[in-house]
């Protein structure tokens, strides 16, 4: 311990709660006359100032030094026999201090008042009663308790102010402490000492300005006064955000055009990985069409916000990110897939043509997309027939790897355009268009009777089916009429229709008699019989008879005579029936049957 000036005989005054030693020489004479004066006697005290230790915390945190001693003694008349000053400089732990004190007897009694100052300020005082006793060898050692004396001694309580201190490492804040008395009134210039319970977490300058380190976690800060009046508040220390990651909804795959299942909860941490809150974060989409809900968020108390990713249209890697300035953008990954097939687009195999009946060479293929017009596997093809009688070679089928689905398709035995449709789920369709091409004849049959009996003249339909080896009707083939006998035809040829039949009109011949028809393609022919006969009577000639004069009641001279004709002039057989039609005669025999040239007498 550092002393100033001090012999070994004299004790000291030490910097702290307890100031040691003062050294008091008291010079003892005979109280009457000069020569008493000549005597000198010696006491010494070592004084012992002390404090309350809160106090000695409080000041020893503050900004404030006692930098001198007031020593003041009195006799018990009152009478001051040494009041000094002594300095006590900063960077002194001990004092020494002498002093010349004259005894009236030699055991006197002393007030001794000391008070510790800094500056003019008295800050602590204290009062002891001392007895000096001449001639001791050791000095009486003299504790003396003191108590603060200085501003703000009387006051009531402290309050700092803000209550609560949200601090970001690096960061400061200043706080005010307000010293009220008991009246509620506050009081000015009263010393104040900051304390931090944890200066590792923050500090407190002497004025009152905290100060967060890099440390994350709360401290109280305390304001005391010399008087041992308190009042603290929390400060908290957060770290700033330093890092960003992904919690979760990261690497997820979908469908092109649809929102991911899980969203991405992205967190904002600080160096030591705890989530920071109240950061702004963005986010954005790099891929084109793709897109991220919303474009801006704020974490949460745990450091995390989330979003949902849309996927674009493009298959493959897709990416996002999120960006906490001032720190380095968090790349998101996705990857994407087809999308539902929404779209049919015919691949191969439409404008097919083979003969009726047969397997196509090659199948009818379709192409599934999404709306993107990515190619889709596994969607389910439904395959119908529209028009037509072919078959499909299964109702559905499932597109591949590469988008397409296909189906095999057999022709039906009917010629002609049939129209298959390939649809989907979605109701998208496409239709093939293919043609079943006839087969070669290989038989004519008739279509109507092959016996035929009427009147001379009469016409008479004729109809024939030309089919192919699977017995279905051939289109377009053209069938020659030929004719012999009481018979003609419209036309020597005419064409078969969609249902393979070739109509003719045959007329019997002008005269009775048998005639006949032959309809042929190639060397395959039907035959058709034909009887043309007489024809119903029409008219009748008058042959003898006629403009005959006779007396009244007489026959006639000649017998009247008729002959039947059908239209075309042919002799009818039949019944001519005779009547008057004018006069008063009369007719006998009648009806009368013509003979085989259609004659018939009136006999």
């Amino acid at each position: 311990m550092r002393r100033l000036g001090a012999p070994a005989s004299i004790r000291t005054i030490g910097r702290a709660c307890t100031l040691g030693g003062l050294l008091l020489l008291a010079v003892c004479s005979d109280p009457v006359g000069p020569a008493r004066e000549a005597t000198v006697m010696r006491a010494s005290f070592a004084f012992a100032p002390s404090y309350p230790a809160e106090a000695a915390a409080a000041l020893a945190a503050s900004s404030i030094d006692v930098d001198n001693l007031h020593i003041v003694m009195q006799r018990e008349d009152g009478t001051v026999v040494l009041d000094t000053i002594v300095a006590f400089p900063p960077g002194v732990d001990v004092i020494a201090v002498d002093a010349v004190v004259r005894m009236r007897a030699p055991t006197e009694m002393f007030a001794a008042l000391i008070q510790l100052r800094s500056g003019g300020v008295v800050l602590f005082e204290g009062t002891q009663q001392v007895v000096a006793h001449a001639g001791l060898a050791t000095a009486q050692q003299v504790a003396v308790l003191t108590h603060y004396a200085g501003p703000g001694a009387k006051a009531a309580r402290v309050t700092v102010s803000p209550r609560t201190i949200p601090l970001l490492a690096g960061a400061s804040t200043q706080l005010a402490a307000t010293v009220f008395d008991s009246a509620g009134a506050p009081i000015s210039g009263v010393p104040l000492a900051w304390t931090s319970s944890d200066p590792t977490v923050a500090t407190v300058s002497t004025n009152g300005l905290v100060t967060a380190l890099t440390k994350r976690g709360t401290t109280s800060i305390t304001v005391k006064l010399l008087s041992g009046l308190s009042d603290l508040v929390t400060a908290s220390v957060t770290l700033p955000a330093s890092t960003t990651r992904i919690v979760s909804g990261g690497g997820q795959s979908g469908r092109a055009g649809e929102a991911l299942s899980q969203p991405v909860v992205v967190e904002v941490a600080a160096s030591d990985g705890v989530g920071v809150g109240g950061i702004a974060v963005s986010f954005r989409a790099l891929t084109t069409g793709a897109t991220i809900s919303p474009a801006s968020g704020v974490t949460d108390g745990t450091g995390r916000v989330t979003a949902t990713l849309t996927l674009g249209g493009q298959l493959g890697a897709q990416a996002f990110e999120a960006v906490a300035a001032p720190l380095a953008a968090l790349p998101i990954g996705a990857t994407a897939a087809a999308g539902i097939a929404t779209q049919l687009a015919i691949a191969s195999g439409n404008a097919q043509s083979d003969t009726a009946g047969k397997t196509l060479a090659s199948p009818l293929v379709v192409s599934a997309t999404d709306k993107f017009g990515n190619l889709v596997s596994g969607a389910a093809v439904a395959w119908q027939r529209v028009t037509g009688t072919g078959t499909v070679g299964s109702a559905s089928s499932n597109s591949g790897a590469n988008g397409l689905a296909s189906t095999i398709y057999t022709l039906g035995a009917q010629a002609g355009v049939e129209t298959v449709r390939a649809s989907l789920a979605s109701g998208a369709s496409a239709t093939f268009t293919v043609t079943a091409l006839a087969r070669p004849p290989s038989a004519i049959a008739a279509a109507s009777g092959v016996s035929f009996s009427g009147a001379a003249g009469a016409g008479v339909p004729l109809a024939v089916l030309v089919t192919d080896a699977l017995n279905q009707p051939v289109a377009n083939v053209s069938v020659t009429w030929g004719v012999s006998g009481q018979v003609s035809v419209a036309s020597p040829s005419s064409v078969t229709g969609a249902n393979g039949q070739a109509a003719m009109t045959a007329t019997l011949g002008p005269r009775p008699g048998p005639g006949v028809v032959i309809a042929s393609i190639g060397g395959l022919t039907v035959r058709f019989d034909f009887v043309a006969q007489t024809g119903a009577a029409s008219q009748i000639v008058v042959i003898a008879g006629n403009q005959q004069t006779a007396a009244p009641g007489t026959p006639v001279a000649i017998a009247p005579a008729v002959r039947a004709l059908d239209q075309l002039g042919n002799p009818v057989r039949g019944n001519v029936t005779f009547t008057v039609s004018l006069g008063g005669g009369s007719v006998t025999g009648t009806p009368v049957p013509t003979d085989s040239t259609g004659l018939a007498t009136l006999l």
